[in-house]
């Protein structure tokens, strides 16, 4: 009997997987194009395409492993349907993490109904975020594992995971990486030197792996540069923080979750309380620059998950049919109102955006482009500061950074390097258009150049001479 029930639940945590993976499809795929920070993170992982090392071709304050990670697949396809299927599987592994994390305290039916709620408030775009998040998970699991059979193996396990959101972001996971070796000297599982040695040896796989692709690409120099150097000059440039009802409601969940675990480690003196606050607060530090529920999302599913570890033998039993009906609902929302936009959008099928429903009609960008080759052909360096810039060069399939300007200590450095007979685009309205966009490189332009011609609201100016 016990192994038609173990049969059974193999066979429930299959379907509920597979849906979870359906729903990160349609809640991705249907996503219209043109938002923009899927168009930065999609032209930078081009640049692996085009052989672009970054620090070097272009400026980012954040470890290369993103992209290029995220840039592999393209070598196969270069389109962004392709990016958006591999953002599919990163996704629906997270999400499975969370089922399976979930799964330990609630019925099948229940777990995955949560999962399908958090899901309804991930972000569409899988983000460098997206990944500290998984580890996070990753490393939630192996600490709610049985500590009995902590041994070498458990905690150089633990270590490989430990570092490897470092090489994603460097401030969360550091911040997460001082934890973990916190946490390993409090936890006395094991003989300390034992478990300090077992730990150093996973977090050396993925240090070293960082150095030689930092040796092997010839950009070390730059790496330390970006990175770390000139990492706070850049924050404190590109920082924002706007209350809202959101920010609110997902400050509350992450705060109770906070003081319910710290009340739990007071109450019972069970070091998982402690793990599970210093990964809290490793989630939060994720909204530093940018402090919105976008950022600190990844905070409420830990510390949702923690809750529901705590009460979850106080949770009242949920009939099935409402678990049914509630799981019903959430596949309703997660699919349908993204595939009703998506039939009703309009579609390219001659670019790197086939196949997939647009947020606009991109006619305005190729006509710019079409304008520009004109200039380039008459032997003009034309070059388009925009925000929106990552889009025009996907449409003319090419590679020709800064798509931003948040990796650059000095952003209106980038225009004054700029030679003399180039002839610069720039809209009107460049310093509405998006709050990271420099106000003093629009000033800088209108101040030293002249203006030659127009597109739209894009004006096209040559240098003073």
């Amino acid at each position: 009997m016990g192994k038609v029930v173990n049969g059974q639940k193999s066979y429930v945590t299959f379907i509920n997987v597979g849906i979870i993976f359906i729903c990160s499809f349609f809640f991705i795929y249907t996503r219209l194009v043109g938002n923009l920070d899927e168009a930065w993170n999609y032209a930078f992982a081009r640049g692996s395409v085009f052989r672009a090392v970054p620090y070097n071709d272009y400026k980012t304050v954040l470890p290369p492993f993103f992209y290029e990670m995220m840039g592999l697949p393209l070598h196969i396809n270069m389109s962004l349907i392709t990016y958006r299927i591999t953002e599919v599987i990163i996704n629906g592994f997270i999400m499975t993490l969370v089922y399976y994390s979930l799964n330990k305290k609630l019925s099948s039916g229940l777990a995955l109904a949560t999962t399908l709620l958090i899901q309804v408030f991930m972000d569409y775009n899988v983000t460098y975020n997206s990944m500290l998040l998984l580890f996070a998970l990753v490393l939630y699991l192996i600490h709610s594992s049985d500590k009995e059979k902590a041994s070498f193996t458990h905690y150089f396990i633990i270590g490989i995971f430990a570092a490897m959101p470092v090489m994603f972001r460097q401030t969360t996971g550091g911040l997460m990486l001082i934890f973990e070796l916190v946490f390993i000297f409090i936890d006395r599982n094991l003989p300390i030197l034992k478990k300090i040695l077992a730990f150093l040896c996973g977090v050396s796989i993925p240090c070293f792996t960082l150095l030689i692709y930092l040796l092997v690409r010839g950009n070390f120099s730059g790496y330390w540069d970006n990175c770390f150097f000139s990492l706070f000059r850049v924050t404190s440039q590109n920082s924002s923080f706007e209350i809202s009802t959101e920010l609110i409601v997902t400050l509350i969940i992450v705060l109770a979750s906070l003081a319910v675990n710290i009340y739990m480690l007071v109450k019972t003196s069970d070091k998982n309380y402690l793990y599970r606050v210093f990964l809290i607060i490793s989630m939060v530090s994720i909204g530093v620059p940018i402090f919105d529920p976008g950022h600190i999302f990844p905070a409420v599913v830990i510390g949702v998950i923690s809750l529901i570890y705590i009460y979850s033998g106080k949770i009242p039993k949920v009939k099935n049919y409402i678990v049914n009906l509630a799981v019903g609902l959430l596949l309703l929302i997660l699919i349908v109102p993204g595939t009703i936009l998506a039939l009703g959008a309009e579609y390219m099928t001659y670019s790197e955006f086939s196949y997939l429903p647009l947020a606009f009609s991109f006619e305005g960008h190729e006509g710019l482009n079409a304008k520009n080759r004109e200039y380039e052909d008459a032997g003009y360096k034309v070059v388009i500061v925009s925000e929106a810039k990552a889009d025009f060069d996907v449409l003319e399939g090419k590679f020709e950074p800064p798509y931003h300007f948040s990796g650059m200590t000095e952003p209106v450095s980038y225009v004054k390097g700029l030679p003399d007979d180039c002839i610069v685009v720039i809209s009107d309205t460049y310093k509405e258009d998006n709050w990271q966009n420099p106000p003093e490189i629009y000033d800088y332009v209108m101040d030293n150049y002249t203006e030659i011609d127009r597109f739209g609201n894009f004006g096209y100016y040559t240098k003073v001479k």
